[in-house]
């Protein structure tokens, strides 16, 4: 349903757009009956969130070793 063509920086600038706009008509006192919303929708949906990078553990920290507060034998 999301356009996958579209490179990640001009789907995140729409969706910027359609969040103000949404922020700017609700701010402004037109709710269109609750059809306003569906600009917030439009930019949940069309936002790059599968462009977001997962967070990477800080350097000297690996996964599944030992918290560094355990006592070691050896």
């Amino acid at each position: 349903m999301r356009p996958r063509n579209l490179p990640p920086t001009p789907r995140a600038a729409v969706a910027l757009l359609l969040f103000s706009s949404w922020l700017a008509l609700l701010f402004a006192g037109f709710a269109l009956h609750g059809a306003v919303h569906l600009l917030l929708a439009a930019a949940l949906l069309l936002f790059p969130w599968d462009a977001i990078p997962s967070p990477t553990p800080p350097p000297g920290e690996e996964e599944g070793g030992t918290s560094g507060g355990e006592d070691r034998a050896g």
